[in-house]
């Protein structure tokens, strides 16, 4: 099996390199040769290509791995060799945003990415869907050599998941930039939250999320709740913030484990 990846941004890069270091790769689609050479590196035996023409191309699967609202465009100019497998690499986009009915599919890694550091694919969940049993079987055998964690999921599911990755990791950089904030104010680093960070995470894995939940919110310390409205009050933002989480917490934490108890 050979691979051509469409794309140079974060996750192209890191598919490159992985695929690179499977000797899976053939070719790199990219408009800007420097993207192209930045992301190959010094592999020498990788193909690069400016053109979207690919039916001389020996790859038999073809990822699309760029933004979302691009990869219609790059899908509608995409020509390749016959039998030969189209798959994007989006967590919220349809198999049908490929245009070509017939051996399509999705091949979704959930895990954010930058360019900056190759992230180890051995444990990244990766998401597979296919058009027909042919390319759902190729796709996930790509998949294994990448990753332990390969599964099978329709559209509607992957968009939920990416719905819940939203709230795991962009959600929680947030919720970690407004602690920085208020530490701040102190002139207080935030390395300071990283072991309490670390285990409350850990924890969530091991004993769930209800299990493990702690704080003034939890234990309905009013009194607390309100000395820490009251020093918001010169960042109103987060103040509004703190409310919203407050309301969150009682609303799925206290009243569910009150319905257990009855």
């Amino acid at each position: 099996m050979k691979v051509t990846v469409i794309g140079t941004g974060k996750v192209a890069s890191n598919l490159i390199h992985i695929l690179s270091d499977k000797n899976l790769l053939h070719t790199v689609y990219g408009r800007s040769q420097e993207k192209i050479d930045s992301a190959i590196g010094l592999k020498t035996n990788i193909q690069s290509s400016h053109s979207l023409d690919f039916r001389n191309n020996p790859s038999s699967v073809f990822l699309i791995a760029v933004s979302d609202r691009a990869i219609k465009e790059v899908a509608s100019g995409l020509l390749l060799p016959p039998n030969a497998i189209v798959a994007h690499t989006s967590g919220t986009c349809t198999r049908e945003d490929l245009l070509d009915p017939e051996n399509t599919g999705v091949f979704y890694p959930l895990q954010s990415f930058t360019t900056s550091l190759p992230i180890d694919f051995s444990s990244i969940p990766i998401l597979i869907e296919g058009s027909n049993e042919w390319t759902e079987k190729n796709l996930i055998d790509l998949a294994t050599h990448l990753s332990t964690s390969v599964q099978v999921t329709t559209a509607i599911d992957r968009q939920q998941l990416h719905i819940a990755a939203v709230f795991a990791s962009n959600f929680t950089n947030r919720m970690l930039h407004a602690a920085e904030q208020v530490l701040n104010q102190a002139s207080l680093d935030i390395s300071l939250l990283r072991p309490l960070v670390e285990l409350s995470i850990s924890n969530v894995f091991t004993t769930g999320s209800q299990q493990s939940l702690t704080g003034p919110a939890q234990r309905q310390d009013h009194a607390t709740i309100q000395n820490h409205l009251e020093k918001l009050d010169a960042t109103p933002e987060l103040r509004t913030l703190y409310e919203t989480l407050t309301n969150y917490i009682q609303a799925s934490y206290i009243k569910k484990t009150a319905t257990l108890k009855r």
